[in-house]
């Protein structure tokens, strides 16, 4: 497993550009705020598809959906 990377909501501010490339290259990031972890941000692409269909019965179907609509496929039930 990568190592995150784990950036302040200050430091993603600052440094958008790297968020975002450490996200193409599949890194899983840290946001905190006040030092207290508060969002897990996860790459989204065709693997990420694939597991939120497997657990899509956890989540509503509406999120699902626009999470799918979202990445420009029909979604599969």
């Amino acid at each position: 497993m990568k190592k995150m990377n784990v950036f302040s909501v200050r430091e993603l501010r600052n440094h958008s550009a790297r968020f975002m490339k450490g996200a193409e290259n599949g890194q899983i990031s840290i946001i905190t705020k006040r030092g207290k972890p508060t969002v897990m941000a996860v790459p989204f692409g065709e693997q990420a598809l694939k597991e939120l269909r497997s657990v899509g019965y956890r989540l509503s179907d509406s999120l699902c959906e626009e999470l799918v609509r979202l990445a420009g496929e029909s979604p599969k039930k």
